[in-house]
């Protein structure tokens, strides 16, 4: 809304020290930057870790994890994700 360069990805905290965050309706620091699921997992394979597992919370309670995260669909990427990984 102000007009920086700031990534969309770099949301501020809602909450801090368990209370809500006035700076956030300001966009102002602390940030959090949610990656995306293929820069998340090109960077875990940059540093040497290969993927093992990944899926969110409905695929791990269906046993229908995925070793490649071009094996994910949109519909499938609601919640949090999780990744296992191997060095």
């Amino acid at each position: 809304m102000r007009g920086d360069d700031r990534s969309i990805q770099d949301l501020p905290w809602l909450k801090l020290g368990g209370k809500f965050n006035p700076n956030a309706i300001f966009d102002r620091s602390p940030y959090t930057y949610w990656y995306r699921v293929t820069e998340i997992c090109n960077l875990l394979r940059s540093v040497g870790f290969e993927i093992v597992a990944l899926g969110t919370e409905k695929q791990i309670e269906a046993d229908m994890l995925v070793t490649d995260e071009r094996e994910l669909t949109v519909p499938e990427l609601a919640g949090m994700l999780y990744i296992a990984v191997k060095k």
